[in-house]
């Protein structure tokens, strides 16, 4: 049976340049705008261009570039999205941009995602020998955002923790490949003991929080945030005696922190 939605796949592979404003305004200038989803999921075109001289440059660059085949992208992500076609009842727009960022060829594998808005994924690439299957892990993660956006927002600590935690099962359900390293951070126990002291900000919107615990501090090892997240939705998941996707993902935030037993494992 075919999918009823119409997943759009946009490429924008050029090899970077030094002069970074002309670079990301030449890609600017090619982005679409959608009425549902604005310049890639950004609002307005100035909005996309800061987002892109962060995620393509960084804060430190690499000098090298190697070229990425593109027809081998285009298929992993197609391929991809077909694995969880059961759960895509939307459609899915897919922006792929490079990436000379040292972080994202250091510690993500030459493979960075995010997730802007609903239905709306933004991947940047730098050539590396596992891009592919990083390709197809990093996708099956934001997608589980991409999906869920249509249901519940991320306003407060508590629903970053949850859509984390959904999205790394999610793509653990569906593309495989065991616990990221992001999972592996902390212990499980050294989870418990963040969140326990975070507790009472959980209902917040605390974005310096939000930036220690999911990247690095000298309050929080790296990704810690992933960690915490990954393990409150498997204690949700555990009591469920069946794991309907379309319905995980729907879920509120709210209900999953309510209806497990992390803390008191």
């Amino acid at each position: 049976m075919k999918s009823n939605v119409a997943n759009q796949i946009f490429l924008y592979l050029n090899k970077p340049i030094k002069n970074k404003e002309m670079f990301v305004r030449r890609f600017v200038e090619k982005i679409p705008y959608f009425e549902d989803v604005g310049y890639a999921g950004y609002i307005g075109e100035d909005e996309l261009k800061r987002f892109l001289l962060w995620s393509i440059y960084g804060q430190q660059s690499e000098t090298s570039w190697e070229e990425i085949n593109q027809q081998e992208i285009k298929s992993v992500i197609k391929d991809t999205l077909e694995i969880c076609r059961p759960v895509i009842n939307h459609s899915i727009r897919i922006f792929v941009f490079p990436t000379v960022n040292k972080f994202t060829k250091q510690k993500m594998g030459g493979v960075a995602g995010f997730t802007p808005w609903k239905n709306t994924i933004i991947i940047n690439l730098y050539q590396t020998e596992n891009i592919k299957q990083r390709l197809k892990e990093t996708l099956g993660h934001e997608l589980a955002h991409a999906l869920a956006l249509n249901f519940n927002e991320r306003s407060t600590l508590q629903d970053d923790l949850v859509f984390e935690g959904v999205a790394e099962h999610f793509r653990e359900c569906f593309i495989g490949g065991g616990k990221a390293e992001w999972v592996n951070s902390i212990s499980k126990e050294k989870a418990k003991t963040i969140l326990l002291g975070i507790k009472q900000e959980l209902s917040n919107r605390n974005d310096i929080l939000y930036k220690e615990l999911f990247f690095e501090s000298n309050k929080y090892p790296l990704w810690a945030g992933y960690a915490v997240g990954y393990y409150l939705v498997e204690s949700y998941l555990e009591k469920l005696n069946k794991k309907d996707w379309k319905e995980i993902i729907k879920t509120q935030p709210s209900k999953i922190m309510k209806r497990n037993s992390f803390l008191d494992q």
